[in-house]
């Protein structure tokens, strides 16, 4: 646990016990978890050893993980560290495996990554093409990170938008 500390900037507690770990939201008001619904959870049924939980009174708490018994153990954590040098760095800590888009985005949308789109999609991105895949399909709506003079869809063969930095198909 000392090197996942020095790592993450987390302390932990470790439990020895093979269990399937599930975790469900606790706090839905961090922008990581903010528009995640009340009843999500994800884990596995594989039983893992040894598994890891938060015991960090200076992180905040987002999600437990569902241990035998019932019992609960914080494993879904952020918190803000100062860096080397000055400034702060952000960690976050989740202690079970498939973890889902939603929580994928709250996390990139926290560090200040471009989101181009909020639906979970298969999305490739480049500066000249972005490039999508819809498992349901149905209308899109896609944020550029800046306006651009036109958007064209290839397989149509016809602009899209123009001087923008969103469109929707």
């Amino acid at each position: 646990t000392a090197n996942m500390t020095d790592l993450t900037g987390f302390r932990f507690g470790r439990t020895d016990n093979a269990w399937g770990p599930f975790m469900h939201v606790t706090d839905f008001g961090h922008p990581v978890t903010r528009g995640i619904p009340q009843d999500f959870f994800w884990g596995t049924t594989a039983p893992l050893a040894p598994w890891f939980h938060l015991e960090d009174p200076e992180a905040r708490e987002l999600g437990q993980v569902v241990g035998s018994l019932g019992r609960c153990k914080p494993s879904l954590g952020v918190k803000e560290l100062p860096a080397a040098g000055g400034g702060e760095w952000r960690s976050v800590w989740c202690a079970t495996p498939n973890i889902p888009s939603a929580l994928l985005r709250g996390v990139a949308r926290w560090a200040g990554v471009h989101l181009y789109s909020e639906d979970g999609d298969v999305l490739y991105a480049t500066r000249d093409l972005l490039a999508v895949h819809t498992v349901g399909g149905g209308e899109r709506t896609f944020r550029l990170p800046h306006a651009v003079e036109v958007v064209h869809e290839l397989i149509d063969d016809r602009p899209v938008a123009r001087n923008a930095d969103w469109f929707a198909v």
